[in-house]
């Protein structure tokens, strides 16, 4: 998504669009794989994707609020914060 709004210069809901487009079939065969071998914990699944699509429902209503100039401001600031926590916090194993 870096690329398609600092380098092809697209606006951030078109470059969110063209990510979401790539990873809905990415998904969907990753899905497909793992029920055929059981590898889903459905009991976590359920209320992870219920509560999922109730906070994609409302990010994206709030994406269409705000200012794009503010959006990327948040989320660069939001990538700044998680990339300073994995450099600097270590995990307890």
């Amino acid at each position: 998504m870096v690329w398609m709004t600092a380098v092809a210069a697209l606006d951030q809901r078109t470059a969110q669009g063209i990510n979401l487009l790539y990873f809905i079939p990415t998904s969907v065969g990753a899905l497909a794989f793992h029920i055929k071998n059981k590898m889903i914990a459905w009991d976590v699944v359920i209320p992870a994707v219920i509560f999922g699509c109730a906070a994609a429902i409302l990010s994206a209503w709030i994406a269409t609020t705000i200012d794009v100039t503010i959006l990327r401001k948040l989320f660069g600031g939001f990538l700044c914060i998680v990339g300073a926590r994995e450099l600097l916090i270590k995990v307890k194993k």
